[in-house]
């Protein structure tokens, strides 16, 4: 299954297209995902890994980001395709960003071409919670979210 398009909700729920890859994102930005340069370099030095490289380095990077209240939103494309969600807790913030995102995608659905029905799989990687919905149940909010 390929990689689509990709999102990262900040901490106060704004929306951030990412253009590329997630991890190159926070290379170029570590201070918006509260992170020093230094310690990105740091991270990939220590696996002998160049920087950026989709190794063990981004996994370990990718879920500070997600510590530090992200998350983390990419389109798995394919014939089963679905949308992957990650971040680190499963908290009313969190849910209400994530509807707003729903929300979002749905309403520019004619240049993004979204299917509502497609499958949301959220996976809050602290608390080992997995909830796998409708992207148009994920816009509504409320109870259709609640864990």
């Amino acid at each position: 299954m390929a990689d689509g398009r990709g999102w990262f909700v900040s901490p106060q729920g704004t929306i951030l297209k990412v253009p590329d890859r997630h991890i190159l994102m926070v290379v170029r930005e570590p201070e918006k995902f509260g992170m020093k340069k230094s310690e990105i370099e740091k991270f990939f030095n220590e696996h002998g890994e160049p920087v950026g490289l989709e190794g063990q380095a981004r996994k370990i990077i990718l879920r500070q980001v997600l510590r530090n209240g992200w998350i983390r939103i990419r389109e798995q494309v394919g014939r089963n395709g679905y949308v992957a969600v990650e971040l680190s807790g499963w908290t009313e913030t969190a849910a209400r960003s994530l509807s707003r995102w729903a929300r979002t995608v749905l309403k520019d659905n004619k240049a993004l071409g979204f299917d509502p029905h497609a499958q949301v799989r959220i996976a809050a990687l602290e608390e080992k919670f997995f909830l796998a919905i409708p992207l148009s149940d994920l816009a509504k909010g409320g109870a259709a979210i609640n864990k």
